[in-house]
């Protein structure tokens, strides 16, 4: 049961596009500009802000065009957040060992990768993958 759902939910997922994500920044945020925020649907997940004079969260390209649609100018810090933190990962494994590859983000795997895996694990265990 669990693979059935592993192989549905990586065939659905390949039927989207992906979203990148961005870091950006609302100065001078007003309860006013909060309030349109929240109404607009977008989530202030891992937000970090100076009341009163700034607020910075991740948003999806999407919701950054949802926020400008609504009158907000949302100032795009990071253009793209995978790629940023990505960047910040080593992949110097020399000395450690382990039966299985590292992802290509400081040992992680990427979202292709893990589709990618799943893919290779289904061609050759097709009896239980």
């Amino acid at each position: 049961m669990l693979i059935k759902l592993i192989i549905f939910t990586f065939i659905v997922g390949m039927s989207f596009p992906r979203d990148l994500y961005q870091q950006i920044r609302i100065d001078n945020p007003s309860a006013h500009v909060l309030h349109l925020i929240q109404t607009s649907g977008v989530a202030i997940d891992h937000a970090h802000s100076k009341p009163g004079s700034f607020i910075e969260f991740a948003a999806t390209t999407g919701e950054v065009l949802k926020l400008r649609e609504i009158g907000l100018n949302p100032k795009v810090l990071i253009e793209d957040l995978e790629n940023f933190y990505q960047s910040r990962l080593t992949n110097d494994f020399s000395d450690l060992d382990r039966d299985f590859d590292y992802g290509s983000m400081g040992g992680y795997y990427t979202l292709d990768e893990i589709y990618e895996n799943l893919v290779d694990l289904s061609s050759n265990y097709p009896s239980l993958v």
